[in-house]
């Protein structure tokens, strides 16, 4: 209590571990809609919009149905159907942008003194985080509620091809990203953890608003979250706060999640990336699970083969 601020951060047990197969990267693309606003927030006609944001999603399906059949021999692709629906997905997506009011939850938030407003996806958690004045605790609190029980999923599809390019840019142009996809798959051929957070572009094309609406449904659930708040707060207050706004959000069951196991590695995996770029090295070894006790010992090990200027690795290849 030191300044008068306070930290928040909310987390769910959902990551790429539980991307559906043929939805790898959902995971993701959710954490970006969740900063898309609510039925209040963002929009200036709510019921317009959603009649909108229905017809696109007929659109789309009906585009993807014609798109695949440019993969089926069988089947002849209708050049002029694929040019109407794009073009109608156009005029469409347009009469929703004139109703959308651009990023007014970070600007809402912002206003209220907001620091570090952000969000990540890993592999086991996505979690959102953001600083504000102590004073500031119930707009948090209104904000993060309406969010969580009320999101609404606007500008799915443009968001959807910013992460397109969001991949493009930090996977697919760079040394480093191609190497690293590579190891992932080396180290975790049957286990999910050798999906890449960001998804398969593939996959990423052909993701639907239905899908992350389904996988919202599914895993954002009281008995999947854990929140912290830290600084200038008061137990009895946000105890208080936190049953006012939460208190009717609802709870799911968690679906069981089967996740392959990795079988014996019967020796060195080895890959060789082409790229037009100067050379990129990465080794790797699967350890101990999170919370073993070997994990402390291990990560100050890794640290003294590489990752620091005195490191051997970075002596012995890099300086020498």
């Amino acid at each position: 209590p030191s300044t008068p601020t306070f930290a928040a951060l909310y987390q769910f047990g959902v990551g790429s571990l539980t991307d559906p197969k043929g939805r790898s990267g959902i995971a993701h693309v959710l954490e970006h809609m969740m900063f898309k606003g609510t039925g209040q927030i963002g929009v200036t006609d709510a019921e317009k919009e959603a009649g909108l944001i229905e017809q696109l999603d007929s659109l789309w399906s009906r585009l993807y149905d014609e798109l695949d059949r440019q993969d089926d021999p069988f089947r002849e692709t209708d050049t002029e159907k694929i040019a109407a629906l794009t073009a109608e997905i156009e005029k469409i997506s347009a009469e929703q942008k004139a109703l959308v009011v651009k990023n007014e939850y970070d600007e809402l938030m912002t206003r209220a003194g907001a620091v570090g407003l952000n969000a990540s996806t890993g592999s086991d958690t996505t979690r959102y985080i953001v600083q504000l004045p102590a004073n500031r605790l119930e707009f948090w609190f209104q904000m993060e509620s309406a969010r969580l029980k009320d999101p609404v999923f606007r500008e799915f599809y443009s968001e959807r091809d910013v992460v397109i390019e969001e991949r493009r840019l930090r996977t697919e142009n760079t040394a480093r990203g191609r190497v690293y996809e590579a190891m992932l798959s080396l180290l975790f051929p049957a286990h999910p953890y050798g999906v890449p957070v960001i998804g398969w572009p593939l996959d990423l094309q052909r993701l639907m608003r239905q899908d992350a609406m389904d996988y919202f449904t599914t895993y954002y659930s009281p008995a999947n979250c854990v929140l912290a708040l830290v600084g200038d707060v008061k137990t009895a207050e946000v105890r208080r706060l936190a049953e006012k706004y939460f208190g009717s959000w609802e709870q799911q069951r968690l679906p069981r999640l089967p996740v392959t196991g990795e079988p014996e590695q019967q020796g060195e995996r080895r890959a060789v990336v082409e790229f037009d770029a100067e050379p990129e090295l990465r080794m790797a070894w699967r350890t101990v699970p999170e919370g073993h006790p070997d994990q402390y010992a291990l990560d100050v090990l890794s640290m003294i083969l590489g990752g620091l200027y005195s490191s051997r690795f970075d002596e012995s290849i890099v300086q020498e």
